[in-house]
């Protein structure tokens, strides 16, 4: 029962959701391609301060992103079908057919897959917080206004032009472009991805098996390691990125540089107590293994 309400909500929700309004309508203030326009009018609410929120998410990355996946999603009035959408379903009608939503379908997801991909290996959980509280934000204005206005209903689509598509001032061009990039380069920024990794390690039984990254550099300190009680091995390496050891004074351990010997790595053994350690270092693209 349950399920069933849940399954019901959802599609009146997804058949009622609002519809992007071009810049080319005659009553539309839209500034670049009618998302915060349209659900404004859809649910009553004042697309100014919904470009403010897209504005201040912008400043962590994933603002251009949401915007984007709303686009993809959306269809933009009168069409009843989003570009997301043309690629399940071929659009029947004639005028939809011509508007070249397939195309913008397919661009849209590769686009999509590989900014929600990189976002995800960068700030997973704010991805998903994102996305969770965009979920929730729509099924409680869809609460508030589950009636669609009158311009969004299916006999007034039907009866409405397309509107063409109005050429666009360079300049809103340039202000997407530096706010994407912004985004971008914040995320990154606040990310741990590309940062160095170091870690120090004095006594065996804080010794782990493997030390990893997949972008930085990954750099183990055993200087000032304890001698081993029993034999262990560790290995240290970066995916994308330089790898090093300090290798320990007092352990008895052998040195094996999984990248072949270099100036910077070479293979070895040292004589010292204890249990034998067996360090195993390695870079991968872009990076170098190195061993002090």
């Amino acid at each position: 029962m349950i399920n069933s309400m849940s399954t019901n909500t959802f599609s009146q929700m997804l058949g009622t959701r609002p519809a992007r309004l071009p810049r080319a309508m005659d009553d539309s203030n839209a500034k670049i391609a009618g998302v915060c326009e349209g659900i404004g009018f859809r649910f009553q609410i004042d697309p100014l301060l919904l470009r403010v929120v897209f504005v201040g998410l912008s400043f962590t990355g994933i603002g251009p992103l949401l915007y984007l996946s709303l686009w993809w999603l959306m269809p933009r009035y009168p069409l009843e079908t989003s570009p997301g959408q043309s690629l399940l379903q071929y659009p029947d009608a004639a005028k939809e057919r011509a508007s070249g939503l397939r195309a913008g379908g397919w661009i849209g997801l590769i686009v999509l897959g590989i900014g929600w991909a990189m976002f995800m290996l960068m700030m997973a959980a704010f991805a998903l917080t994102a996305v969770v509280a965009t979920g929730v934000l729509w099924w409680l204005l869809y609460l508030r206004h589950p009636e669609q206005p009158a311009g969004l209903e299916l006999q007034a689509r039907h009866e409405a032009a397309i509107p063409p598509h109005r050429k666009r001032w360079p300049w809103v061009t340039a202000v997407c472009v530096l706010l994407v990039g912004a985004g971008v380069a914040t995320a990154v920024a606040q990310s741990s991805l590309f940062r160095s990794h170091y870690e120090y390690v004095d006594q065996a039984s804080a010794l782990e098996s493997e030390y990893t990254s997949d972008f930085g550099s990954m750099n183990l300190d055993l200087q000032d390691l304890q001698p081993l009680k029993k034999s262990q091995t560790v290995v240290v390496q970066s995916r994308y990125g330089n790898a090093g050891v300090i290798l320990p004074n007092k352990t008895n351990y052998t040195l094996e540089c999984l990248d072949g010997d270099t100036p910077q790595c070479q293979s070895s053994t040292h004589e010292g107590k204890g249990a034998l350690l067996k360090i195993k270092v390695g870079s991968g693209t872009f990076g170098h293994s190195w061993v002090e």
